[in-house]
C-alpha cells in the first residue's frame, strides 16, 4: 500500500513542477522577445523627400552580423510535441546501439535536452547517461537505419515503463523508443 502511496505523491511532485515550469514561462510575456529587432540610431541614414524635407530611413538590411547568424550556427527549436502520459521528448547524443544477448536493440547516449514531458513522466535530466530499448521502433519502421544512428544527435519520443521490482533489486525505469523525429 505505501508503495501506491509512494507513486502517487511522485506523480503529484512531477505535476507540481510542470505547472511551476509553464507559469514561470508564462510569467516573461513582457519581456522583449528574441525575435524582435531593435534599430539604434547610428544604424539609420538621412535621406531627403520629394518635398525637400529630410527623413530618417530605418534600413531594409541589419548590420553585417544578424541574429540569424547565430540563430544558424544551432539546431532549430523542436517543435511542440502533444506527449503521452509516460512519455518524453528529448535530444539524446547517440553513444552505439547494441544488440544484447536477448536480441534487443539498445541505445546508448546522453540525454543533452529535455524538450517536454507527458503527464506522469519520471524526470530526466540533463547530460544524464540513458539506456533506451529500441527494438521495436527499427523492426517496425524502414525509414532508419539502426546501425547508422551511432555517434548522431536524435530528437526523439521516449515512453517509461516501471520494471518489476525483483526479490533483491529495487524497481527501476526502462525507457523503450517510440518514434525519431529527426537526425542530426
Amino acid at each position: 500500500m505505501s508503495g501506491n502511496k509512494n507513486r502517487v505523491w511522485e506523480a503529484t511532485t512531477v505535476v507540481i513542477i510542470l505547472l511551476l515550469s509553464v507559469y514561470s514561462t508564462g510569467c516573461t510575456s513582457g519581456e522583449k522577445k528574441a525575435d524582435e529587432e531593435t534599430v539604434s540610431p547610428d544604424t539609420l541614414t538621412t535621406v531627403e523627400s520629394d518635398t525637400g524635407a529630410q527623413m530618417e530611413e530605418i534600413p531594409s538590411e541589419a548590420p553585417s552580423e544578424t541574429k540569424d547568424t547565430v540563430e544558424n550556427e544551432m539546431m532549430p527549436p523542436p517543435e511542440k510535441q502533444d506527449l503521452a502520459p509516460g512519455t518524453a521528448h528529448i535530444l539524446i547524443d547517440v553513444k552505439e546501439i547494441t544488440k544484447a544477448q536477448n536480441g534487443k536493440l539498445m541505445l546508448k547516449g546522453t540525454a543533452s535536452e529535455v524538450y517536454g514531458y507527458g503527464s506522469a513522466t519520471p524526470p530526466i535530466g540533463s547530460g544524464q547517461q540513458m539506456v533506451v530499448d529500441c527494438t521495436t521502433y527499427f523492426r517496425n519502421t524502414d525509414q532508419y537505419d539502426a546501425a547508422e544512428m551511432s555517434q548522431k544527435s536524435l530528437a526523439i519520443i521516449i515512453s517509461a515503463q516501471e520494471t518489476p521490482q525483483v526479490q533483491g533489486q529495487e524497481s527501476g525505469m526502462r525507457w523503450s523508443m517510440v518514434r525519431i523525429l529527426s537526425v542530426n
